[in-house]
């Protein structure tokens, strides 16, 4: 596995649901300290209760919606639990491309499904 790009600190929020209405559902996480990283979806791992898993993360601001706000967002897989309050750990692993708006909320989905496309590949090589 490579090297760490940042470690974030925080804790989960409940958002605005938009995730979960679109099929692919986050934790919104109120960060501790914002990283040093540039604005993007990563490959990412998150530690909710002493149990990695892994994911997708957006990092900045979500240009759709909230473009003034900087955010978290953490798609994990195969996870569909409610931990809102709960403290977790992400790790920024692998940068996958820019944040960019799209002109349709179809296009945004299919950005994400390839997004966690490209991050299932980075872990299971399948």
């Amino acid at each position: 596995m490579k090297k760490v790009l940042a470690n974030i600190r925080g804790v989960v929020v409940r958002g605005a649901g938009r995730g979960k209405h679109l099929g692919i559902p986050t934790m919104n996480i109120n960060m501790q300290t914002p990283p040093e990283l540039d604005h993007g979806i990563y490959v990412c791992r998150i530690c909710v209760g002493d149990v990695w898993r892994t994911g997708v993360m957006h990092f900045g601001p979500v240009l759709m919606f909230e473009p003034q706000n900087i955010t978290c967002e953490v798609h994990v897989f195969d996870f569909n639990e409610d931990v809102v309050g709960a403290d977790v750990e992400v790790e920024a692993i692998s940068f996958i491309r820019p944040i960019k708006k799209f002109d349709t909320v179809e296009a945004l989905i299919d950005a994400i499904e390839n997004d966690c496309r490209v991050a299932r590949l980075y872990f299971h090589g399948k």
